[in-house]
């Protein structure tokens, strides 16, 4: 038997903001942004759209629509996505899992996988300059330049990054990579895969700058016998 592909919510990634302070909240506003988006853009009725992610139907519809519609208007759509899949939705709002009540850190970890989704989008990885970004998606900005919440700061320190990171990639299928690479390898494909790129590239660039470098003497030495200049380094 076939089995259903799982079902996600996608949204914009500014409706993670005050995610840690009010996790719930969030989620209902990524809740109802969503379902009115499958009823505005893919013209669905309201009930196809609300079974679309296990949502029980509320009990006044018309002011849920209202306020989800308020929800709707107010997101800007240009902005990076991100996507959540719908059991993991539900286990986050309802606050239910095996092991009890989410953590911060837990919390923290979802965050940073629904970070790195916006920035790796439909590609397999990608290679970041610095990971202050994912920090800022995690706060729901899409780029570095606001003022990232208190309730962030505390998982940007080296230590807790590195909790983040352990488990993202044991428990939510994130492979990242950063030996000697100036920069963060991340990506869905598997941790080998990724480490294969970052060290290939790594190889890639260091021969070019070999090359460069062979070539910047070439020319020197040229220039110097053009002015009838020994160089005289070669011989100490």
């Amino acid at each position: 038997m076939k089995k259903d592909k799982p079902k996600f919510l996608n949204f914009p990634i500014s409706l993670l903001q005050g995610f840690m302070e009010a996790t719930k909240g969030t989620l209902g506003n990524i809740l109802d942004y969503c379902i009115i988006y499958e009823m505005e853009v893919h013209q669905r009725p309201f009930d196809e759209a609300r079974k679309m992610f296990n949502m029980a139907e509320p009990y006044d519809i018309m002011n849920f629509v209202e306020d989800a519609r308020v929800v709707f208007n107010s997101t800007s759509r240009n902005q990076p996505r991100t996507g959540l899949e719908v059991g993991m939705f539900w286990e986050f709002y309802l606050d239910e899992s095996p092991f009890g009540k989410k953590t911060d850190e837990e919390k923290a970890i979802l965050l940073a996988f629904l970070a790195i989704k916006s920035i790796v989008g439909f590609k397999e990885w990608c290679k970041l300059g610095k990971q202050e970004i994912i920090f800022h998606r995690m706060a729901g900005f899409p780029d570095c330049k606001s003022e990232l919440p208190e309730s962030i700061k505390p998982f940007c320190t080296r230590y807790k990054f590195d909790k983040i990171k352990k488990g993202l990639m044991q428990h939510w299928g994130i492979s990242i990579y950063s030996s000697h690479t100036r920069g963060l390898y991340i990506g869905t494909i598997p941790l080998q895969e990724l480490a294969l790129i970052a060290e290939r590239r790594k190889l890639q660039s260091k021969q070019k700058e070999t090359s460069r470098k062979a070539q910047q003497e070439a020319v020197r030495n040229r220039a110097l016998q053009m002015l009838g200049i020994e160089d005289k380094q070669k011989h100490l």
